[in-house]
């Protein structure tokens, strides 16, 4: 299993498209009132394909002896996975998508600069 991180350190895809709901604006007006409270690492949409792409997850790990678990959650239920090999493949997903991701002065750089160009087209 992968070394544990902090609580507060995910990955996340950055989408911000022009089209939309109001979106320049939206967006634009979204990135001065953030409260960075936690790490956020962003995955570029340079850096392509991952293999997270088909959803979101978490993955919850304990104190021995208990077991880690996999959570997915849809609009109208959750998932939660004890099962060793599962885990396995969703830690082995999560690291991959961890090492394409910013670090967190990159990703917030990129946040910022994609407020600001929404902020331009609004």
């Amino acid at each position: 299993m992968a070394p544990p991180i902090d609580t507060d350190t995910g990955s996340a895809d950055l989408v911000a498209h022009p089209f939309g709901v109001d979106g320049h604006r939206v967006l634009g007006q979204a990135g001065p009132r953030v409260v960075v409270k936690v790490t956020v690492l962003v995955v570029p949409f340079e850096a392509g394909a991952h293999m997270a792409m088909d959803g979101a997850f978490s993955l919850l790990e304990f104190p021995s002896p208990e077991p880690a678990i996999v959570s997915i959650s849809t609009g109208v239920e959750s998932l939660y996975v004890e099962d060793g090999a599962y885990v396995d493949r969703h830690t082995l997903i999560f690291d991959g998508v961890h090492n394409l991701a910013l670090d967190p002065k990159g990703s917030l750089d990129l946040i910022e600069a994609t407020a600001a160009e929404h902020d331009k087209r609004a």
